[in-house]
């Protein structure tokens, strides 16, 4: 399934517009209270808060990997498809979208935090 309005497949980082601003749908990656504010993250935390239990509970890393894919799909479901994941390159500052296997590593990475 579709997961998030992402580059299919890519680990990497695509780039965007060079006017490109972080919209109320942005999940911003990257560290800092900015990013922790935006509301793409707020709701991102929030559906991911959802899928703690069994993200935990699930035994292989197939299982694992089906509730993260139901993590992005339900953020794609609540945002009306308009999310997407961004970075801003440090060495230019140009906003990248990050591809839709980088997406799947974010979403492990916060449901381990949580």
């Amino acid at each position: 399934p579709e997961a998030i309005k992402t580059v299919a497949n890519s680990r990497g980082l695509v780039p965007l517009p060079e006017n490109y601003k972080p919209d109320d749908y942005a999940i911003v990656c990257g560290r800092g209270r900015g990013n922790y504010n935006c509301e793409g993250n707020i709701l991102f935390r929030q559906i991911v808060a959802q899928y703690v239990d069994q993200y935990l509970q699930s035994e292989s890393k197939a299982a694992k990997t089906l509730v993260l894919v139901q993590v992005l799909e339900q953020v794609k479901h609540d945002s009306r498809g308009k999310c997407r994941f961004v970075k801003q390159r440090p060495e230019d500052g140009l906003w990248c979208e990050l591809g839709e296997v980088a997406a799947r590593e974010k979403a492990g990475h916060a449901l381990r935090e949580c």
